[in-house]
């Protein structure tokens, strides 16, 4: 049984980041506009790398939040405290910040 539980964990925590993969909104041409007062400029590849960056490295640890279910400052101070403990760059904190913050819900 043991061998068993060795062999399917791992299996269960990769999988994790796709199974929470459904309450992500997938970026669109629609959500730049969304965006673009706070990121002029801000391209679709960028969207889509802030969401696969934020899968990659929080759902390791914890289920994931869908973006619209905090406000602004509720993911800025999330993100400064799991920042440190997860060992995010500066850079990868910026692209996660800019998808998550694209589909917050307002203040």
């Amino acid at each position: 049984m043991q061998k068993l539980a060795r062999f399917i964990l791992p299996l269960v925590l990769l999988a994790l980041p796709w199974a929470c993969a459904g309450l992500l909104p997938e970026p669109r041409v629609e959500d730049l506009v969304r965006s673009n007062p706070t990121y002029p400029g801000l391209q679709l590849p960028d969207l889509r790398q802030g969401r696969s960056l934020y899968m990659r490295n929080c759902a390791g640890c914890h289920a994931l939040h869908a973006p619209s279910q905090l406000d602004r400052l509720q993911w800025e101070r999330t993100m400064a405290k799991m920042q440190l403990k997860a060992k995010i760059d500066d850079g990868t904190r910026d692209n996660i910040m800019k998808y998550l913050l694209t589909y917050a819900k307002n203040p």
